[in-house]
């Protein structure tokens, strides 16, 4: 799985939640599991600003992106597809991108991506979430721990990335 930036390793990596025909599909030997950290702020693309901690308590799936990267951009139709297929869910889709709010929502315009909840960097991603590429996708439990990271574009409206969503969020 190619990545954007630095430290482009492919790979998944989950914890105790998944059951074996959930997580079949991640590679347990990438990336450190570990608690989210959750004192640092992001902001909407009209420039309020968010805690992360307003996402505490739910499942968060959280994408790291940028609308300059190809992998990045690749995966985003299928973000969308498995956030419509949970829209029932107390799910959180955290669309997370480095960049200035002018490219971001004239990429949005130009593809049509009018209702991904993309939020934009008003803190540095904290050191807990391991960020060395992009696209990099982390999956927060309720708790608040990281149960999977995977660095590089993903097919994330595959039926095991909704029903390991859907578990978690019960």
């Amino acid at each position: 799985a190619a990545g954007c930036g630095t430290g482009g390793a492919g790979g998944m990596r989950a914890a105790r939640h998944a059951s074996p025909g959930e997580a079949a599909f991640i590679d347990r030997s990438a990336l450190d599991v570990g608690p989210a950290d959750f004192d640092w702020t992001i902001r909407t693309l009209d420039g309020e600003v968010v805690p992360f901690a307003s996402f505490r308590g739910r499942v968060i799936f959280m994408n790291v992106w940028a609308s300059w990267c190809p992998p990045c951009v690749a995966e985003l139709a299928g973000i969308e597809r498995l956030r419509d297929a949970l829209a029932d869910t107390d799910v959180a889709f955290v669309l997370l991108s480095p960049e200035d709010p002018e490219p971001v929502e004239r990429f949005l315009r130009a593809y049509g991506y009018r209702s991904l909840p993309v939020y934009l960097e008003h803190a540095p991603l904290p050191d807990a979430f391991g960020l060395e590429a992009l696209p990099t996708t982390y999956i927060v439990d309720r708790s608040g721990s990281i149960v999977l990271g995977h660095r590089g574009a993903a097919e994330w409206d595959r039926p095991e990335v909704g029903a390991l969503l859907r578990t978690l969020a019960r």
